[in-house]
């Protein structure tokens, strides 16, 4: 951080206290003066002494990036100092869409402010050709974080300011700026902070009904605070009460209306009241049905109207529509219902209709969450799979039993179905293209998948077994095997359960990336529970049967919230039910995540359904899921009566869907880390490779080379963390990354390559200096430039004595012209000029390149110059020195007689 800096050059430093008597130079940052640029200069004692006692003021503060405020919080900055930096240089690196493999780079300027308030950001950069024009600088202010876009191809070598935001004293605030820009580069150079007016405005705290909760600040007081300052308040209900939602009086709103610790912004004076209510016997509870795609319910917009008229009759707050059961469009509930551009539509729609679009539309407007169920690798029951082009074209993305591997012509069916295979990679990116479709076109509130599992132990053999990317080549690859294991082999069944973790933890990093204004999405499961129940999950048949090992991925935190299928009819399985129940309500709390436990009321009477929810509820559970929204009793009671029955009874109160709070940046202590582990020379990912944080978490990259590091510590500001990524063959590579809460951060990983020029350098001296660039690759250095900016000489690169070579070229200069000499290369000055080869008593004849001698006058050739010789000399006046008139030529003129050659000719007449 600098205010302004002496900088004193002569032959030894002064002592402390002493002004040196060697020459003193200058350099003042910010000055009172209103200087806005650096001045540099020699001054004498004289004027040393205007300068000195005048330093920027005090409640200015600039980091430039050589101050300890600035940090490289990732990636590899070079530095370059022309033409106009802050200071001495700056700092700079390639943007991502430059080049896809380049690392995420981030840096950040952290000021010591003297005083809290209001200060104006601006940013000093060098602008060039090059530079990203959406360079994005992100503003962490005592009211949040506020980002802005800056073109660096214009307005360099000065102050550009960001706005004008409130800051509290010390370092609790910092500016940082990544390289997620356009082309092609960005500067990191220097930041401002310097304090600007704030005027005074009021907030005023209030609590209604008065006595049923505290605020923060306190209530029944008025509290100065300065206009476009954020405040953060907070409210705390009192016993017997909870909090509702804040009111304010004038201006914006809060930042979050229902949220108990929030933002508001003193743009005028205002009154902010907490609001109180009677506490209700349930707080908030997830209330969801499933609805299948394979009777009616939301394949028209009547069905839909229905469907969301039962949904609040029975006071549920989510509807789970299956929205893909089948990857074809063969019949009834096969397609998606929803208008894809990847999987075909359903074919019982109505024309054009959307069917999740409208019932998306309408939940919303009913207070109710939509959470589209798709079946996770179940394809079709015929081949090939009727209107996925697609999909037919691809056997070898299918799995088959063992004693089918290698027969594609049609498939094996695995448990009576056309099955994906979910270690393929491909096959993977298919899917998570499906989810980043419903993700960016529908305001949907999560994603649930179904039969996220084998549905048979002897499956996940490969149709094609040529295919490299099949499981089972994977399988081959990472373990050294050549064999084909049995389905019984625990190294292929352990396999087997990552290829399903490894899909669950990708859907789970597309949810939390998704652009969507309904974020924080819910990523969530229906999951096996069968009987018998156990509470070590590794004794469960969903683990050693169908390979999904889902109390690992809630562990790890790819899913918000677990499902557990919990289809046992209440006369028969009264105890099963119960300890499954036990089981995910211990595990969530562990795992500091969510369960919504999923009782099949489609096997029980109503009463027995309820006791079965009431027992979800009393372990802990923090919701229920029924199946189904059709299917609502075993006992021939009619199915829409459940809606009145149940709201008569455990749900007699509305409730919101609970909140998330390891989603919520204000409420989480970890966030996520992910990104790509790539081969430097192939460019290639690298399947299986370890990634590591240190005493958090460790992880192996899928087919696709991704990882994903959930549960990162993380504070507000964000947690700068060392991250490992290794694999056999490679030299480990570590990098640093910045976790926020919530918040996911991406840092892709380059595996071998170069780590230094010197790995480079092929000891070539003429093709240049190769250097080993930011993702650990070789660069091919630039030739050696021999120009000598002298135009005639050959310039040439001598790689024997690593030096270049001058030769002088006449030819070059040579413009023609015999009369004016031959012109030579000087290898200092350029072409020089020749001298004329005629001198003395001869001209020069361009016609003819030659010399040619003066005439003497006597044309008669009588040893005299008289009348006679004027006759001929008369005779000839005018032309040219050719054959009898040559004697007239005598003053060289190019061999026109003219009158020069006259007045010469009368001088040498010597008789009459």
């Amino acid at each position: 951080m600098i205010y302004g800096k002496w900088l004193f050059r002569g032959n030894s430093a002064p002592a402390k206290g002493v002004f040196g008597v060697g020459m003193i130079y200058l350099e003042i940052y910010e000055m009172s003066l209103d200087f806005t640029r650096r001045l540099n200069g020699v001054f004498v004692f004289g004027l040393l002494a205007l300068f000195v006692g005048s330093p920027a003021p005090a409640d200015t503060v600039i980091v430039d990036n050589i101050d300890s405020g600035f940090t490289i919080l990732s990636g590899t900055w070079d530095t370059g100092s022309y033409p106009t930096p802050y200071g001495d240089d700056y700092r700079w690196v390639a943007t991502e869409a430059y080049d896809s493999g380049i690392d995420y780079s981030q840096v950040s300027w952290m000021p010591d402010l003297p005083v809290s308030g209001m200060y104006e950001v601006s940013v000093w950069y060098v602008q060039g050709t090059n530079r990203a024009t959406d360079v994005e600088y992100t503003i962490h202010h005592a009211g949040g974080t506020t980002a802005v876009t800056v073109n660096q191809r214009v307005n360099g070598g000065q102050w550009n300011s960001l706005g004008s935001y409130y800051f509290n004293q010390g370092t609790n605030g910092c500016v940082t700026m990544d390289n997620d820009a356009g082309y092609a580069v960005v500067i990191a150079d220097a930041v401002r902070f310097e304090s600007s007016s704030a005027t005074p405005v009021d907030l005023t705290m209030a609590a209604s009904p008065a006595g049923w909760g505290t605020t923060t600040p306190a209530a029944g007081a008025t509290y100065e605070r300065y206009l476009g300052e954020e405040v953060s308040i907070s409210a705390v209900p009192a016993s017997g009460y909870e909090f509702s939602h804040w009111t304010v009086s004038a201006g914006d709103q809060v930042a979050g209306v229902n949220a108990q610790s929030t933002t508001v912004m003193m743009d005028v004076d205002k009154t902010v009241t907490a609001v109180f209510v009677e506490e209700q016997a349930v707080e908030s509870e997830f209330r969801a049905f499933w609805a299948d795609a394979f009777h009616s319910g939301f394949k028209s917009a009547a069905e839909i109207d229905i469907m969301i008229g039962w949904a609040l009759a029975g006071n549920y707050n989510a509807i789970i529509p299956e929205v893909l059961a089948y990857q074809d469009n063969a019949g009834s509930g096969h397609g998606a219902y929803w208008n894809s551009s990847i999987v075909p539509k359903a074919q019982d729609i109505a024309g054009s209709f959307d069917p999740l679009a409208y019932l998306v539309q309408q939940a919303h407007a009913n207070g109710l969450e939509v959470h589209p169920w798709l079946v996770s690798f179940r394809i079709s029951t015929e081949w090939p799979p009727a209107g996925n082009s697609l999909v037919a074209s691809h056997p070898e993305w299918l799995m088959v039993p063992q004693a089918d591997m290698g027969d594609n012509d049609p498939p094996a069916q695995v448990g009576g179905k056309y099955t994906f295979d979910p270690g393929c990679p491909e096959v993977q990116e298919y899917l998570l293209s499906i989810v980043r479709e419903l993700c960016s076109n529908y305001e949907i509130d999560g994603i649930h998948w179904d039969y996220i599992r084998y549905t048979q132990t002897d499956a996940g053999y490969p149709t094609d077994t040529s295919y490299s990317k099949s499981s089972l080549a994977r399988f081959r690859a990472i373990t050294g095997r050549t064999d084909t294991p049995n389905s019984s082999d625990s190294q292929w069944s352990d396999f087997r359960r990552v290829t399903i973790g490894e899909f669950v933890r990708r859907g789970m990093l597309e949810v939390q990336t998704a652009v969507n204004p309904r974020q924080p999405l819910r990523h969530t499961a229906a999951l096996i529970t069968w009987y018998p129940a156990n509470s070590d999950f590794h004794q469960t048949r969903p683990y050693y049967d169908c390979f999904s090992d889902w109390e690992y991925w809630q562990s790890m935190g790819w899913l918000d919230a677990t499902i557990p299928m919990a289809y046992f009819a209440e006369p028969n399985y009264y105890n099963t039910y119960r300890s499954w129940v036990d089981n995910c309500v211990t595990w969530a709390t562990n795992y500091n995540r969510h369960t919504y436990i999923g009782p099949g009321i489609y096997l029980n009477s109503f009463s027995d359904t309820l006791g079965q929810i009431e027992y979800a509820r009393s372990a802990g559970a923090n919701g229920v899921s029924t199946y189904s929204y059709h299917g609502t009793n075993d006992t021939g009671a009619t199915w829409s009566d459940w809606y009145s029955y149940i709201a008569g009874s455990a749900f007699s109160d509305t409730a919101q869907p609970p909140s998330m709070p390891w989603r919520d940046p204000s409420l989480a202590v970890e966030g996520s880390v992910y990104g790509i582990v790539t081969d430097a020379d192939t460019g290639e990912p690298i399947d299986n490779a370890t990634v590591l944080i240190s005493g958090v978490q460790t992880v192996q990259t899928d087919g696709n080379g991704f990882y994903m590091l959930m549960r990162v510590p993380a504070v507000s500001g964000g947690s700068v963390h060392n991250v490992t990524a290794g694999y056999y063959g490679y030299s480990n590579r570590t990098v640093s990354a910045t976790a926020y809460p919530a918040g996911a951060t991406e840092l892709n990983i380059i595996l071998g390559g170069c780590d230094n020029d010197g790995d480079c350098d092929d000891g070539v001296y003429c093709n240049g200096q190769e250097t080993c660039d930011a993702l650990h690759q070789c660069q091919p250095g630039t030739a050696i430039d021999c120009d000598d900016e002298v135009a005639c000489t050959i310039d040439s690169c001598n790689e024997s004595t690593d030096s270049c070579d001058h030769l002088p070229d006449n030819a070059y200069c040579d413009n023609g012209v015999f009369c004016d000499g031959q012109e030579t290369c000087d290898l200092a000055l350029d072409c020089q000029a020749g001298a004329s080869p005629c001198s003395g008593d001869t001209w020069c004849d361009e016609d003819d390149d030659t010399c040619v001698a003066y005439g003497d006058g006597d044309f008669d050739n009588d040893g005299d110059v008289d009348l006679n010789d004027f006759a001929g000399f008369q005779r000839c006046f005018g032309g040219y020195a050719i054959d009898e008139c040559t004697p007239g030529d005598l003053t060289g003129t190019g061999g026109l007689i003219d009158i020069d050659d006259f007045t010469e000719f009368a001088a040498l007449m010597t008789g009459p």
